[in-house]
């Protein structure tokens, strides 16, 4: 799904080309003859024809642009693709059936690109042309509530066309008890400087704030619905026909409040090139007025009645639900930090354990900051 009401030159002016988050991959015969054999109509390629670039900014697989490099004007099917293979860890990689099964029902509903071809290890998909959203774009209204009307709709449509066989139990707990043993095992074998026993109860405390607070509160953000999982900056893509998100590896059933407090508390994080390859700039934040703009836009597209930014009982309500729901995101993230830093084939500068320190702090900050009565 795009958003409708966004002009080009907005668009654009608060983007980076995606070329810059790209290097060449010389050593690439391998890449090419995968996709000579997948991407329809390109068995008449050779490796000559085509050209290979690596994504930077993909941290969980790796990620190719796959490209001809002089398509025939008479030349059926695409001539850019995305290639995506998959690392051999199944505990940050989820079912890759599954992944393609979520992929072809999103974009028959024009939410994701297109499944082009899958197979063992990894699959190829449908290349959007368009730009990254530069730091502090969402600061601008029109995206920050195109990006609100996109959730919105997303949660609301894909709830009901998601197959029946698809689990409802919401996506953040099922990776959090999947993870936990072996974010154990990963520090003992690696020696972090991680407290095991304190995410074991970060997950207690949270399992119980939420069970209190969805009794005791009939907010939106409650609801268990269709989510993304990893909303952030670099998941969303700037086209001239307007926003798409891209990157549904951990899509699945979750509490819609997960999907907005993962995007809110992931603001203020920057993804540069530098190591540690973040930064936490605080001005980032959203302002209250504009997490109010977000929550009426976002709550009307999701409900299909209109949320004014007036409806203070609402928004407030919503919105305070939505930073109790911050645990679930920083909890899951802090984790996968730890994963990503013990796997040894991950050829990234990126410094996870930092990572995963820094938003398993910001549990410790929500849960005193909320006021819920619980300490780890």
């Amino acid at each position: 799904m795009v958003s409708e009401c966004l002009s080009p030159n907005t668009l654009m002016s608060n983007a980076t080309a995606a070329s810059s988050y790209m290097v060449k991959v010389d050593d690439s015969d391998e890449l090419k003859d995968i996709c000579i054999k997948y991407v329809p109509f390109w068995d008449k390629f050779g490796h000559g024809d085509i050209q290979v670039h690596k994504i930077t900014s993909a941290m969980t697989n790796r990620v190719y642009r796959v490209q001809v490099l002089e398509p025939r004007k008479d030349s059926l099917g695409a001539h850019k693709v995305l290639l995506r293979l998959v690392y051999p860890d199944e505990l940050v990689s989820f079912d890759m059936e599954c992944q393609n099964e979520v992929l072809e029902l999103l974009s028959s509903h024009e939410f994701s690109p297109r499944l082009v071809a899958a197979f063992p290890g990894g699959r190829i998909e449908q290349w959007l042309d368009g730009y990254i959203l530069c730091t502090g774009s969402l600061q601008n209204i029109s995206l920050l509530t195109s990006v609100a009307a996109i959730l919105g709709k997303f949660h609301r449509t894909v709830s009901v066309v998601a197959k029946p066989s698809w689990s409802r139990k919401p996506m953040v707990d099922r990776i959090v008890e999947r993870w936990l043993p072996h974010v154990k095992v990963a520090v003992q074998k690696c020696g972090m400087d991680v407290d095991v026993d304190k995410l074991y109860r970060a997950f207690d405390v949270y399992k119980k704030v939420i069970a209190k607070h969805s009794e005791t509160s009939q907010s939106f953000s409650n609801k268990v619905v269709f989510c993304h999982n990893d909303l952030h900056i670099k998941n969303i893509v700037a086209t001239y026909t307007g926003l798409r998100f891209i990157d549904f590896d951990y899509a699945g059933f979750n509490y819609a409040g997960y999907d907005v407090a993962n995007f809110f508390a992931d603001m203020p994080f920057c993804y540069v090139d530098q190591s540690p390859s973040f930064r936490v700039d605080e001005s980032l934040e959203l302002s209250r007025d504009l997490k109010v703009l977000f929550a009426s836009v976002y709550l009307s597209a999701a409900t299909g009645s209109n949320v004014l930014p007036s409806d203070s009982e609402t928004i407030d309500e919503f919105l305070k639900s939505v930073e109790i729901h911050t645990l679930g995101p920083v909890l899951l993230w802090s984790l996968w930090g730890i994963l990503l830093a013990a796997r040894p084939d991950v050829d990234s500068d990126f410094d996870y354990l930092s990572y995963s320190k820094v938003k398993f702090s910001l549990f410790g900050k929500v849960l005193e900051e909320s006021g819920l009565g619980y300490a780890l």
